[in-house]
């Protein structure tokens, strides 16, 4: 029905879209107001960050809740608008008061941070540099107003006053075959899945195993050992084959014990309760079915449902086997493990591969893209600096004529995006093989995985592959403002205060690398050739990253008092000072979260076999 509602599925599709864009800005906003910089604990009853805490709610707060409310309303707009299924014909037009919101917002919030800065400027002494607690409001108050504009751009798509969900339901045949054939052509020039991997090895295995498992019904002397049942091999192979081997192992696991728990449940009640009496079964088997449903978790779901779903023939037998119940049970037992050899056979023989493997080669690799990152980083804001301080000399515009010409992207953020991309592809290969990786069967020959450190490397590194990304939206902010005759931050030379911050950081993650390199030749996180003491040492270099951080807040605060008492807020560009926060909040927290993988690698570390 909804394909066939061709502009309900179209809003429907954009909606999704855009609330998947609204995780980013949602998780900066939950690390915003939930964690603290270095430092910040031990001026929370400083009197004067209390007064400008103070000063920025008393000039934000009115316009912060009015921001919110349409924020609100937008959100329950969009989502009577996606639902194909509404009946309402007409929604309230939003956009205007959304947009307005959103400027007063803005607005209010620019002379807040004037404020509390100017009252911030006058303390003279403080435990930490108390100027820093600006870029954690920065950076919430920029989380919400790009989920603000998020919102303000969803609803610039429709006219809303004009808009019927009324009319989609009016559409004839004609209609629906039209958007059934478009659909069809879509599916049928869509590209080959064997550039995949995952999908044709799946394929493979899947295929293979169940060759082998025919042999039970082609052979006649397998299939006088398992006739009538000779499918339930192919039929166990054909359920527990996963495109990862630790769900697969998962799952076939849970298949064998579900049917051994059927099993032994029937038998016991059949001896305790001799004859073929339904006034037991069937009390037995509704008793037994609601106990594996109701607890039923997710971890182990399909051998509760299995066990559920077999209870039944285990009682009354089969129609292939004369309803013989002594016979069914054991049969059923040894067919179905016989389709887990097989399986496991080709699995482990015929296509190898270790989700544990993936997951210790991918975490390393993902400390060396993020190096690589941050070099390109630097390199960037080099550039940003040579071009800002070239800007200043006599020859400034043949410069900046001729840095255009020779390249469209002459700070070579393209590259840094390149570098990202693969960041995010590491991320999300750590967060699809992870939970494999922890049910793969190591069976003595390897060293299983730390759930919980490995769990949270995966999260910390996906945190930082966010930032990473929010990073290079930052630069090219500020390159855009750097390219502004006589903007303020150009005047300032803010990228060789950026250089020094990534500097710092690259180098420190650098020789964090180095040691990594030394420690895991192979390029996976694990004990190897007596390994355990030197990887300590590695995994403690990570700590070096909370002095490179408290250096960084120290710079910036120096930095940014200077910059407003020279140039002052009246004078200054509002966005251009939210981005310059918002740049130094990046980076701080870039540090912090692999200074928290940190972490995990030395309580991994600690799990290593002693070289006693």
């Amino acid at each position: 029905e909804i394909r066939c509602k061709k502009k309900a599925s179209k809003a429907l599709s954009d909606w999704v879209i855009d609330c998947q864009d609204l995780l980013t800005p949602l998780r900066l906003l939950r690390n915003a107001l939930a964690q603290r910089l270095l430092g910040e604990e031990y001026d929370v009853y400083s009197p004067h960050l209390r007064e400008a805490k103070k000063i920025i709610n008393e000039e934000v707060g009115s316009s912060r809740d009015r921001l919110a409310d349409a924020m609100i309303a937008a959100i329950a707009v969009c989502h009577a608008h996606a639902d194909p299924n509404s009946h309402r014909t007409v929604l309230p037009h939003l956009t205007p008061e959304l947009d307005f919101a959103l400027k007063e917002c803005r607005q209010s919030f620019h002379w807040a941070i004037a404020k509390a800065a100017k009252k911030l400027g006058v303390n003279p002494q403080s435990t930490s540099p108390i100027f820093a607690h600006l870029t954690r409001r920065m950076a919430a108050f920029n989380a919400l107003f790009d989920i603000g504009d998020i919102l303000l751009a969803h609803l610039k798509k429709y006219s809303w006053e004009l808009e019927s969900f009324n009319e989609e339901a009016k559409q004839g045949p004609c209609n629906c075959i039209t958007s059934m054939y478009h659909t069809h052509l879509k599916m049928r020039w869509s590209p080959w899945l064997w550039h995949k991997p995952d999908s044709y090895r799946l394929a493979l295995k899947t295929s293979v195993g169940m060759s082998i498992a025919s042999l039970f019904i082609s052979i006649p002397y397998l299939w006088r050992i398992s006739q009538p049942f000779g499918v339930w091999p192919g039929l166990t192979i054909a359920s527990v084959n996963l495109v990862t081997t630790g769900s697969s192992f998962s799952k076939a696991g849970d298949r064998l014990f579900g049917t051994m728990l059927a099993a032994a449940y029937a038998l016991l009640v059949t001896d305790l309760f001799p004859g073929n009496s339904d006034l037991v079964k069937i009390p037995a088997l509704t008793m037994f079915t609601f106990i594996l449903i109701y607890l039923r978790g997710n971890k182990h779901a399909y051998a509760n449902t299995y066990a559920a779903t077999s209870i039944g023939s285990m009682f009354y037998g089969s129609v292939k086997n004369d309803f013989d119940f002594d016979g069914y049970i054991p049969k059923r037992i040894e067919l179905i493990f016989a389709g887990v050899v097989i399986f496991s056979l080709v699995e482990f023989l015929l296509f190898p591969r270790s989700s544990r493997k993936v997951v210790e080669e991918t975490s390393f690799q993902f400390f060396l893209t993020m190096n690589s990152f941050l070099k390109q980083a630097v390199k960037c804001t080099k550039l940003m600096e040579t071009y800002v301080c070239e800007l200043g000399k006599s020859s400034s515009s043949d410069y900046a004529a001729e840095l255009f010409r020779n390249s469209i992207d002459p700070f070579h953020l393209d590259k840094l995006s390149e570098y990202h991309d693969m960041l995010q592809i590491q991320s999300s290969k750590l967060k699809k093989e992870i939970d494999s990786s922890i049910e793969e069967p190591h069976v003595g020959l390897s060293t299983p995985l730390h759930p919980e450190s490995f769990r949270g490397i995966v999260r910390e590194q996906f945190n930082s592959e966010i930032q990473a990304f929010i990073l290079i939206d930052s630069l090219k902010e500020l390159a855009g403002h750097y390219q502004q005759e006589g903007h303020p931050a150009r005047e300032f030379n803010w990228p060789h205060f950026h250089t020094e911050l990534l500097q710092g950081i690259s180098e420190t993650l650098d020789y964090i690398c180095k040691w990594l390199e030394t420690t895991f030749p192979d390029g996976r996180l694990r004990p190897q050739n007596g390994n355990s003491m030197k990887a300590i040492t590695a995994a403690a270099s990570f700590r070096s990253l909370e002095d490179v951080r408290l250096q960084s807040i120290s710079k910036w605060s120096n930095n940014f008092q200077q910059f407003l008492s020279v140039e002052g807020f009246d004078t200054s560009d509002p966005e251009a000072i939210m981005t310059l926060g918002i740049t130094t909040d990046c980076l701080l927290e870039l540090c912090l979260r692999m200074q928290k993988a940190g972490r995990h690698v030395e309580e991994i570390v600690h799990h290593f076999p002693s070289t006693n």
